[in-house]
């Protein structure tokens, strides 16, 4: 601008805004926010006047109001998820991970060495049993606890997602802040659809699948603070959001090993929408090189992580690996994991806790041939239209890479898909669907106006049902009886269900439900040797000692290595007499529990040893059953009839030893089982009368 223009547009301060448009011959809202709309300007945040042509800026009403929809979305996923917080520990996997695990139960030297050197379940994943064990000594071991962090966490990452998808959408429009109110209402529609979408429910309700939930709050966070990075205006800013970049994404990896493809998730954004790498920028140019070189910390951690992932997988037992089937089969599983999450993201009907892989894959089957089909077609339709529609590939790309390592690659459970895979992967998808939303609000002056209102109420009643599935889906997770009852809805064939539910039923309802759950189980499986122990522990409980025997002795023969089935064995075997025969099956359960925990690295229960001892107390051997229900204690301090029992071991070995004379013995293991059980009168009436006894030599 010349001076005497400049000169003039300081003259023309506090003139009426037509006049100063005028002088200047610019239309406002020429510029994007920060510039003055009448001679492009940059000025300061917060500036009231032009520092160049002196035209004074009017409030942005729009931006004051820029909390509203994130809040909004915050409030409509804490209501929706808000009956998870009554919810219960289930079991499967929970009681494992947590309620009788000790080495979550503290922090000291032995549980941190745990914690980074355990392959529990056939995962690693340090960071998360550190927070698992600082909300266990922080709110004890109890339920709600855990469910309030996951859902604290599943909020923030809401907010996350919503300024990463801000500030992606910024970098791939051309113009971006002419529409700040488009921006905000896009980015609200995608983390609203990530956060209450029902594929959510399990990874936020399940207290298992809680370290999903800590490595997408870590992802997002890594994502957020490299975009600031890359928009940075200063190199001391610059390097400070990068540091904690490379910080978040070495937490997200020590959170759980699926968060390892976000070094390559970061070059993918490098390309698009941030336009770093590749097109005039080029791919060794010397620009892209620094922009190499800026991600070798991520890749090395990535590195790192698939590492310990693999070692992770390879220790655990086969569990239905996918590693026993040959590259066909490998390839059938992982693209019918790429069609599962994506079919369910778009109808969420008919979620079940449990999608069980088939003992063997077979490739030509109609649902993998139709899987690959989908996904190859989907593949050769975003690269052909990667020009005109790059979003396209990136999203579907980053689709793609978050959920390798859990379909297939690494893949060790016994379940072919599941609803947590989706936690990471969709939000690829997220994005996607907040640049279409941008692209309607932007185009909505050219829609008829039954047009708008029919998407509008659309889109509410989307937004309701969504929102009212997931409050259903999260209800599922309420305890193990809904969960698995539900879940033989969906499938009522499922063997692992009724097994399941049978345990549950068994310890909380009755023991005439749980057998009718194994015995169907046994119906549809009668090679299921956890079922013919389960039978077995029920059959125990009604006094059908006969009959638990022979399942239990089949359950060994089904699987040799099952502790619980040489724990009931004993049990039974101690009921009919053969105590000596109970106490070799109960020393083998506790041979197969000890091996199971260094393959699995997982805890030992008390049950064996408490069999153990009741064997031989029934054999008059008092001090070493005493020994026995002592470490049944020390595994659950809470064990009552292993205290029980220790109580009854002390009062009879002090009578034992009474009657040989030797009272100050006596008198010890009198004291023991009187601390056990004060109210006991035969223990009172022994004491009393060894210490109303003279003293002796003996």
């Amino acid at each position: 601008m010349n001076e005497p223009i400049r000169a003039a547009a300081f003259s023309l301060r506090g003139a009426p805004r037509d006049l100063k448009v005028a002088a200047r011959g610019v239309e406002p809202g020429a510029f994007p926010r920060g510039y003055c709309r009448y001679c492009g300007s940059q000025n300061p945040r917060g500036a009231r006047f032009c520092k160049c042509c002196g035209a004074a800026f009017s409030p942005d009403t729009r931006r004051a109001w820029w909390w509203v929809l994130p809040t909004v979305v915050l409030l409509a996923t804490y209501v929706t998820f808000r009956s998870a917080l009554d919810g219960d520990f289930v079991n499967w996997d929970d009681e494992a991970n947590l309620v009788y695990n000790p080495h979550v139960r503290a922090l000291g030297p032995d549980q941190l060495r745990w914690m980074w050197t355990s392959t529990l379940l056939g995962v690693w994943e340090p960071l998360s049993w550190m927070v698992k064990a600082a909300q266990a000594v922080a709110g004890g071991m109890t339920a709600s606890t855990f469910h309030r962090v996951s859902l604290a966490l599943h909020l923030a990452s809401t907010l996350l997602f919503y300024l990463v998808c801000q500030r992606l959408l910024r970098g791939a429009v051309p113009d971006p802040a002419a529409d700040g109110a488009g921006l905000r209402l896009a980015a609200a529609a995608a983390a609203f659809v990530f956060a209450v979408h029902p594929l959510r429910a399990e990874t936020v309700a399940w207290v298992t699948a809680q370290p999903y939930v800590l490595a997408v709050f870590f992802t997002l966070a890594c994502v957020l603070a490299y975009l600031s990075s890359v928009e940075s205006s200063g190199p001391g800013a610059g390097r400070v959001w990068y540091g904690v970049s490379v910080l978040c994404a070495a937490l997200a990896m020590l959170s759980k090993a699926a968060a390892m493809p976000l070094p390559v998730v970061l070059t993918v954004l490098d390309v698009y929408p941030l336009r770093l790498l590749g097109g005039r920028r080029g791919w060794l140019t010397p620009a892209a090189r620094r922009v190499w070189l800026v991600k070798l910390p991520y890749y090395a951690l990535g590195l790192a992580t698939a590492v310990a992932a693999t070692w992770a997988t390879g220790s655990s037992p086969p569990l239905l690996r996918l590693v026993e089937s040959g590259p066909p089969e490998r390839v059938a599983a992982v693209l019918f994991g790429f069609a599962f999450c994506l079919g369910k993201s778009l109808i969420p009907l008919g979620l079940s806790p449990y999608y069980p892989l088939p003992a063997r894959v077979h490739a030509v089957e109609a649902q993998f041939i139709l899987s690959a089909l989908l996904v190859v077609g989907l593949t050769t339709l975003v690269v052909a239209l990667r020009r005109r529609w790059p979003a396209g590939l990136a999203a579907w790309t980053c689709y793609v890479l978050y959920l390798v390592p859990v379909v297939g690659i690494l893949q060790h459970g016994s379940q072919l898909a599941a609803d947590r895979y989706s936690y990471l992967s969709c939000l690829s998808l997220g994005v996607l669907l907040s640049g279409a939303v941008f692209c309607l609000w932007r185009r909505r002056g050219s829609l008829r106006p039954a047009a708008v209102a029919a998407l509008s109420i659309g889109s509410v009643c989307t937004a309701v049902a969504l929102g009212f599935m997931t409050w259903r889906q999260a209800g599922v997770w309420q305890d193990s009886g809904t969960l698995w009852r539900h879940a033989l809805r969906i499938d009522p064939q499922s063997t692992f269900a009724r097994l399941n539910l049978g345990i549950y039923l068994h310890n909380n309802v009755g023991l005439e439900p749980a057998i009718e759950q194994y015995e169907a189980a046994l119906r549809l499986n009668p090679q299921d040797a956890k079922a013919h122990s389960n039978l077995a522990a029920a059959l125990i409980a009604l006094g059908r000692f006969g009959e638990a025997i022979e399942h239990a002795s089949r359950a060994i023969e089904l699987m040799p290595t099952l502790a619980s089935a040489h724990h009931n064995l004993s049990l039974a075997m101690t009921q009919t007499g053969r105590s000596a025969e109970a106490e070799a099956a109960a020393r083998e359960a506790i041979r197969h529990q000890r091996d199971n925990a260094r393959l699995y690295h997982s805890p030992e229960t008390p049950d064996p040893y408490a069999s153990l001892g009741v064997a031989l107390f029934k054999q008059g051997r008092f001090e070493e059953a005493i020994t026995a229900f002592e470490q049944a204690l020390r595994i659950n301090p809470a064990f009552e009839d292993a205290r029980v029992n220790l109580g009854a071991a002390h009062y009879n070995l002090g009578v034992a030893l009474a009657r040989q004379g030797r009272r100050a013995e006596a008198v010890r293991h009198l004291r023991a089982a009187l601390a056990i059980n004060p109210d006991h009168a035969g223990v009172r009436a022994a004491l009393g009368a060894l210490e109303a006894q003279p003293e002796t030599g003996g």
